[in-house]
């Protein structure tokens, strides 16, 4: 019998069964991009500011005689000033370059920054549920469809990651994904959505399903769980789901988590058919 939502306050959070710890994704080091950026522009526009100087048109430049560095020597100085022209338009390209890719280079890091905390969240929550699989096991319901919602366990047990909302028997991560979280029998279950999802005449489908972050997920998330893990689905309503084996689940000719490549990951998150299928991904532990 579930011992009601009170006995989970005092519990602590530790080890993932088996006595695994979960590792949260490394941190991506936002610094490197934006500070090698700004350490290289002012040089290169102090660089600019000595070569207008220099070169700069005056009055009685057609009669220098010495060659420094920007008119030539003697006169038909302005043959050279010309080529000193073209020098700066190269600075000001080089310093456009250096923009562009450290705008691109900032957004991509910023981005993987996202996808880490986003994952972060998901390493916080199971680690914490899987430490209580006893007492998630023990509950029991009546309702039809065998499912114990699992939002107020969560709450008090003070395992809702920053950032989150749990609201309607969903949870919302930071990236405002929502991921149901259930018990059903003997498993915990999450259904996480990856995407937007639209219901026109009673047929849900998927509006979007980020291939990319699923790829993320199941390479640094799911992976490293396949001790815990049973079943890893891409749920596809339209079509069979593939899915991936945990060690306990795992045989000869079953695609096992502890083994799948990049390529078998890639291949199945992307098979979801945007306006046909209904996709998720499920983890059964």
């Amino acid at each position: 019998m579930f011992k009601g939502i009170e006995f989970f306050k005092g519990k602590s959070r530790g080890k993932v069964g088996g006595g695994t710890k979960l590792t949260p994704p490394a941190p991506v080091i936002l610094g490197l991009v934006p500070r090698i950026f700004w350490q290289r522009v002012p040089n290169l526009v102090n660089k600019l500011a000595l070569l207008l100087h220099k070169c700069w048109l005056r009055e009685d430049s057609w009669d220098k005689p010495k060659n420094d560095g920007c008119w030539g020597r003697g006169v038909g100085t302005f043959s050279q000033s010309g080529r000193s022209m073209i020098e700066m338009l190269g600075v000001l390209a080089i310093i456009g370059v250096l923009s562009v890719g450290g705008i691109a280079g900032y957004s991509k890091a910023m981005e993987k920054w996202k996808i880490n905390k986003t994952l972060e969240g998901y390493s916080y929550l199971t680690s914490g549920l899987l430490e209580h699989m006893d007492d998630i096991r023990a509950q029991r319901t009546t309702n039809s469809d065998g499912k114990i919602r699992l939002n107020d366990t969560i709450q008090a047990m003070n395992l809702l990651p920053e950032g989150w909302i749990s609201e309607n028997n969903r949870l919302y991560d930071t990236t405002g994904n929502w991921v149901a979280v259930f018990s059903r029998g003997s498993r915990l279950v999450y259904d996480i959505s990856l995407g937007a999802d639209s219901t026109i005449d009673d047929a849900r489908t998927s509006d979007t399903f980020s291939g990319k972050l699923c790829v993320e997920f199941l390479n640094n998330f799911v992976q490293p769980l396949h001790v815990s893990l049973q079943y890893a689905y891409i749920f596809r309503n339209a079509h069979d789901a593939i899915t991936f084996y945990g060690d306990t689940k795992c045989g000869e000719s079953s695609k096992c988590l502890h083994n799948i490549t990049l390529s078998d990951m890639q291949s199945a998150c992307n098979s979801c058919i945007l306006g046909t299928d209904f996709c998720l991904l499920t983890l059964e532990f």
